[in-house]
């Protein structure tokens, strides 16, 4: 945790670049107005789709000792992370894990470039999307 990786976590939990669609970002299920969640009953995908389940609350999310609807075993808030950006059935975010075409582009932004270079600066290609999922992960921490 550090105060530059919550501040690239907030940043990156709006981005809609982080969809298939480019139009969709965490925050559009986890609305801040609504206790980071969506309202509904059933969530809907970047293309659409009704989920199964609603969006849980990121409310005080830091202190859940599990962080899906579905299973005990994801403890971490990077492990969760991947089921909203990297599945495909049913299609939340529908990134993909090895998108080179979002990290060109987030390198190109030089607020973002010099965000995960101090985020990240230990590291000598920080722009990475597991760098991009720990930094949201640590913006979640402190809702």
């Amino acid at each position: 945790m550090s105060d530059a990786k919550v501040a690239l976590g907030c940043r990156l939990f709006f981005e809609n670049r982080l969809s298939i669609t480019q139009a969709y970002s965490c925050a559009s299920c986890h609305h801040p107005e609504h206790a980071f969640t969506d309202g509904r009953a059933l969530a809907v995908g970047a293309k659409g789709d009704a989920m199964h389940r609603g969006a849980m609350t990121l409310t005080n999310v830091a202190y859940n000792p599990a962080f899906t609807w579905a299973s005990d075993s994801v403890v971490t808030l990077e492990r969760q992370m991947e089921q909203p950006l990297f599945n495909e059935h049913p299609l939340e975010m529908g990134l993909k894990r090895d998108d080179r075409a979002l990290v060109e582009w987030l390198g190109q932004q030089e607020k973002y470039a010099a965000a995960f270079r101090q985020s990240f600066p230990q590291e000598a290609e920080p722009i990475t999307i597991a760098n991009a999922v720990k930094a949201i992960a640590a913006f979640q921490r402190t809702l």
